[in-house]
């Protein structure tokens, strides 16, 4: 058996927005920690494997509570329709030795876009 982990890091979707170029999800991260005094990183590293069009943007710290803050996953409109695992980590020392902690998986499910959706800027001959 070995210790427990001295934090943990927390994952949640606070919102799915749908846009025109693909979908923005909105995630926030939360330390808990055993030891208030342990210093936990100010951004947490973001993974989503197989997901080739992602993005990760506005990764920003809680002002008010350092422990948490949030960021965006954003897709195109050629992002594959499909469930993807997302991950985040960061690094704590504990001990004068790194230990990189894992989030628990995140299910992002990407719907797929709306195919009767028409493109603004679609010239009239196009879109026959």
């Amino acid at each position: 058996m070995t210790d427990s982990s001295p934090a943990t890091l927390a994952l949640k979707f606070e919102s799915t927005e749908k846009k025109e170029s693909g979908y923005a999800f909105h995630v926030r991260w939360k330390w808990n920690r055993r030891n208030p005094m342990q210093r936990i990183p100010e951004t947490v590293s973001v993974e989503v494997p197989n997901f080739i069009d992602m993005r990760v943007i506005e990764m920003k710290v809680d002002k008010d509570d350092p422990t948490t803050g949030t960021f965006v996953v954003t897709s195109t409109k050629n992002s594959l329709p499909a469930k993807y695992n997302l991950v985040a980590s960061g690094r704590i020392m504990l001990d004068d030795s790194p230990q990189e902690i894992y989030s628990p998986i995140l299910l992002l499910d990407l719907p797929a876009l709306d195919t009767e959706e028409k493109n603004p800027n679609a010239s009239a001959v196009a879109a026959r």
